[in-house]
């Protein structure tokens, strides 16, 4: 899914089958870690990733998971809401913004 890393995922599907992508599933992983992307910084902690697959994810690789939460909190301020996703991979969060 190289070939649809940093595309915008209202772009990605249309890319994908101008390449002859058939492998839906792997193209709706690209274009879900693309509109994450878009939402939220997200940092990776990940045994079972390459360097390339982070690249191509659009995700920063940290150590330790409290380096995650670290780096977070040093990005925003030290109030802010950091949110940790255990097997991150198999699910999809649902961000509401308050309103108001």
């Amino acid at each position: 899914m190289v070939a649809l890393a940093g595309i915008p995922s209202r772009d990605m599907r249309l890319r994908a089958q101008d390449l002859g992508l058939h492998d839906l599933a792997g193209v709706n992983t690209a274009v879900v870690a693309a509109r994450i992307n878009e939402l939220a910084r997200v940092s990776v902690y990940s045994t079972g990733l390459t360097d390339d697959q982070m690249s191509a994810l659009g995700h920063a690789r940290v150590r330790t998971v409290q380096e995650g939460i670290d780096l977070s909190l040093r990005r925003h301020s030290p109030n802010a809401n950091v949110v940790v996703i255990t097997h991150g991979g198999e699910t999809c969060p649902l961000l509401a913004m308050p309103t108001g």
